[in-house]
């Protein structure tokens, strides 16, 4: 787009808001989506795919979270972590293609927030929605606990209040979660994991599995799980900088095309209404270098 509005007479000005940095092109002979200035050019700086992704973070959406609902985020990165080694182990060819599933968090989030909800709901307590605990996710609708659940073909009890479901489709076949005397807390995440893992299996299209041991796998994670919020918060705070980086990147392009171009880079509201809220602002100027031209096209 940039490069359009240079190059381009019957372009006159230009308003960009920066997202998507995952997609740039880098290491490209023409055209690259990054670098594109000359200054930013000569520091030979590669970001890779990894550190773009990075760029679309945003640390004031984390800041707006409870206590409760940044907790269940990092939750969900611990099973995408334990689901990459369900692949490494059992679908290493699929595993290999660095393969995406989508938004798994997200769905599950919603999944639970509903389930509280109507809990509350049945309950009188409407005004309450706070993060579920393992108690309430394992409620009715009507705000009871299930009692005596009658286990359905195909499923295998891990707690004493929790069945799970092992098949779904043709994905799996077993899911062997392990023994009933895991606590109940890691029951219940040892059951989102297994949901994760079935939808994530699904939506990878894998094949047919015999038997899955899920909780080794967990157990494995588990261990490690308490690094992710001080690493996750570490990430965050990076994210801004490498946005930074980018925006500043398109903006010395402009200014480089000497005094025919004038641009800036400023912000249009706050953040924590969107993250992507950095607008560069360019037109080309006419005779008189302090008047910018009146005939402005898009």
């Amino acid at each position: 787009m940039l490069r359009v509005f240079v190059s381009c007479e019957q372009v006159q000005a230009l308003v960009s808001v920066g997202c998507c940095y995952n997609l740039l092109s880098e290491d490209t002979d023409t055209c690259p989506g990054f670098p594109i200035s000359k200054a930013a050019k000569s520091s030979k700086l590669v970001l890779g795919k990894s550190i773009r992704d990075l760029a679309c973070q945003s640390a004031e959406r984390w800041r707006n979270l409870t206590k409760e609902m940044a907790l269940q985020n990092f939750d969900i990165h611990a099973f995408r972590a334990a689901f990459q080694m369900v692949l490494e182990k059992y679908f290493p060819e699929v595993s290999r293609l660095s393969p995406s599933i989508g938004r798994q968090g997200k769905a599950l989030r919603r999944q639970r927030l509903r389930k509280v909800m109507e809990s509350h709901l049945a309950m009188g307590k409407a005004d309450d929605l706070s993060y579920p605990n393992c108690k309430e996710q394992n409620m009715n609708t009507d705000g009871s606990l299930p009692t005596e659940p009658t286990a359905p073909k195909g499923a295998v009890e891990c707690c004493s209040n929790e069945l799970c479901t092992a098949v779904v489709g043709s994905s799996i076949s077993r899911v062997n979660v392990g023994p009933s005397d895991t606590n109940l807390d890691e029951c219940c995440k040892l059951t989102l994991f297994k949901d994760f893992t079935i939808s994530g299996l699904g939506r990878l299209g894998c094949g047919f599995v015999e038997d899955v041991n899920l909780l080794e796998i967990w157990k494995d994670v588990q261990h490690f799980t308490e690094f992710i919020g001080p690493f996750w918060c570490l990430r965050a705070a990076l994210g801004p900088l490498v946005e930074t980086y980018i925006l500043l990147d398109r903006l010395l392009f402009l200014q480089e095309q000497g005094s025919a171009v004038e641009a800036s880079l400023f912000p249009l509201f706050d953040p924590a209404m969107s993250p992507r809220n950095m607008a560069l602002v360019a037109w080309k100027l006419t005779g008189d270098p302090l008047e910018p031209s009146h005939d402005m096209g898009m």
